[in-house]
């Protein structure tokens, strides 16, 4: 029921300080169980520093606490599908940065994954300059 890393990550060293970066991603995900669901989150490490969880500007994660994207279907016991992720920050800063995917589970006995069955996915970051 925690946040946990996935394999869905890329990098980008801006070139600028004040650029708006725009994360895209589209993963499959995949649910079992009846009655549970599914959360994506965005999180960022700026030049190899702890991972945090991207929010929106004013948020803190406690307050976000579904991050980009919550997916449930109820009465299914077993769910493909894919996620659309799309995110902006503003980091402010010229230094590398990590962006990498989040999931977690709303209880013990309901089982995700993200990323499935080699299917065509991706993750992206585009600096637009300011």
């Amino acid at each position: 029921t925690t946040y946990q890393p996935t394999l869905f990550q890329v990098d980008i060293t801006p070139i600028f300080e004040n650029s708006l970066m725009v994360i895209t991603a589209t993963p499959n995900i995949k649910m079992n169980g009846d009655s549970g669901y599914q959360t994506i989150a965005l999180f960022n490490s700026i030049a190899g520093s702890t991972h945090t969880q991207v929010v929106p500007p004013g948020n803190t994660p406690s307050n976000s606490p579904h991050g980009q994207g919550t997916f449930r279907f109820t009465g299914v016991s077993t769910f493909w599908s894919n996620a659309s992720i799309l995110q902006m920050h503003r980091p402010q800063t010229t230094r590398p940065i990590n962006y990498k995917l989040y999931q977690r589970n709303s209880s013990g006995s309901f089982t995700v994954r993200l990323g499935e069955n080699g299917a065509d996915e991706y993750i992206m970051v585009q600096e637009i300059k300011q």
